[in-house]
């Protein structure tokens, strides 16, 4: 049992997360947190749990909608609700990396300094701090990983049951948990016989996750007529092999949200420290299923993103970049001997990812806006925009709004507000842009082109919202 006085990271962190949670209560759902998350979820509040076809097509395994609509049935549709039940599985990521750290850490040294490294990891923070759905994942998946090595099997199998019917890509991280676990136990096993009894023995907590999922596609495309995406779906352009030029852009993607956030100086450091460290099979060896997890996690993702025409974001890459950052601290404590130096090193890093929150991007760069707190002003900008609308009697359908604001105030605030925008490609009176949505620097051009007039500018920050009205 851990004793209180190693507890304190632990407490301060949670904490602090509190308060900041307690600072952000008016905050509301954002970019994929409408569509992947309040859209289901209110559907299924207001149809009684009585079918999971959802209008938007989000094809993801229900156990997150279903959990937050029936917190609503319970305590009542409101935001003050979804931060609170986001809140607690907040604070299970919080806490189950805190157990995952003193786990593998062999010897205690620093291992508040490679926890913070964790935890202030740019899109983590960002996505446990706000109305996210890759908390449940994240939550999810170091909760298996320590009933792993914890050497609970039972309790294991629920957790992953739990990860892989949380949405698509957790399914995806249950596979490359699987497979960590398969590499980490063949290791150095030569005897084929043995490597299919370990197998064999690997697979059998995964059974009812794979039965659980296999079971809800076929529901899927029963009722449906596709496993994933169907004809009528928004995104089924999404899942066409790309040519080579997208298959390297593709590319580039990976490497570019592999390093964005912030997380660019723990690559650096990593290696730095690799390149200095003498005994890298010993290190290796004492981490190296932290290593299996980082390959196997990037790999599965990699195979999920880089065959595909779909859009993809930093927040894919969050669970190998917070092993990165476990193994870049605690590279950084093995090599570095004085201590000293090594807080310094991690300080460092810290302080390089937490500065990213404040990065200026060109204008023409996009960014994953939904793994940085720069993205905060939108929340207040979008009610004087609206506020103005409302003011200036310009009708919601005459009006193109931009992603993700573009959905009624029942799914985004939770309220009321029924009223419509129209779609852009309506012949609209009015269009709303924001560097927000991230094809605002195409769409001002083309505005430009046309000559709309700009009636009003809300900005701060470095984030806007533009309204224009057709010229005559």
């Amino acid at each position: 049992m851990i004793q209180s006085k190693t507890n304190y990271p632990l407490f301060l962190a949670i904490l602090l997360f509190i308060i900041g949670k307690i600072l952000l209560l008016n905050t509301y759902f954002f970019w994929d947190g409408v569509e992947a998350l309040s859209v289901p979820a209110n559907y299924l509040y207001d149809n009684n749990f009585s079918n999971f076809n959802y209008p938007n097509f989000v094809s993801s395994p229900p156990l997150i909608h279903c959990l937050v609509a029936l917190s609503w049935k319970i305590f009542g549709r409101t935001l003050l609700v979804s931060h609170v039940v986001m809140a607690v599985f907040s604070i299970g990521c919080i806490t189950q990396i805190f157990y995952f750290c003193k786990t593998n850490i062999k010897h205690q040294n620093g291992m508040t300094f490679v926890f913070l490294l964790m935890i202030l990891d740019a899109a983590f923070l960002t996505q446990t701090l706000l109305l996210f759905p890759d908390i449940f994942l994240i939550c999810f998946s170091f909760l298996s990983i320590n009933l792993y090595q914890k050497n609970k099997p039972v309790l294991f199998s629920m957790a992953a049951l739990a990860l892989s019917f949380s949405s698509e890509r957790a399914s995806l991280a249950c596979c490359a948990i699987g497979l960590a676990i398969f590499l980490n136990e063949i290791h150095g096993k030569k005897n084929f016989n043995e490597i299919f009894r370990i197998f064999i023995k690997s697979i059998l907590p995964f059974l009812p996750s794979i039965i659980a999922i296999v079971g809800f596609y076929i529901f899927k495309k029963q009722t449906t007529g596709a496993y994933l995406v169907n004809e009528n779906s928004p995104w089924k352009d999404s899942w066409k092999i790309p040519g080579a030029g997208q298959f390297f852009s593709n590319i580039k993607g990976v490497i570019r949200f592999m390093l964005d956030n912030g997380t660019i100086f723990i690559f650096i450091g990593f290696i730095v420290l690799w390149f200095t460290l003498k005994d890298k099979k010993t290190f290796f060896k004492e981490n190296k299923f932290i290593f299996y997890l980082f390959i196997c996690y990037l790999f599965i993702i990699c195979s999920y993103t880089l065959p595909f025409s779909n859009q993809f974001g930093k927040k894919y890459f969050i669970m190998p970049c917070l092993f990165l950052n476990f193994l870049t601290g605690v590279l950084a404590f093995h090599v570095l001997k004085n201590r000293k130096t090594a807080i310094a090193i991690s300080c460092a890093m810290i302080i390089g990812m937490v500065s990213s929150h404040f990065w200026i991007y060109p204008e023409r760069f996009s960014r994953a806006w939904d793994c940085s707190l720069s993205h905060l002003p939108y929340y207040n900008l979008r009610k004087e925009a609206l506020t103005f609308i409302d003011k200036n009697n310009i009708s919601r359908d005459s009006l193109s709004f931009f992603f993700p604001a573009s959905q009624t105030g029942k799914l985004i605030e939770l309220n009321n507000d029924e009223r419509k925008f129209i779609k852009s490609g309506n012949a609209p009176q009015y269009i709303a842009s924001s560097n927000i949505s991230n094809n605002a620097f195409l769409l001002e051009r083309d505005l430009a082109i046309k000559k709309w007039i700009l009636l009003k500018e809300f900005r701060r920050n470095g984030v806007y919202i533009r309204i224009y009205e057709r010229p005559q």
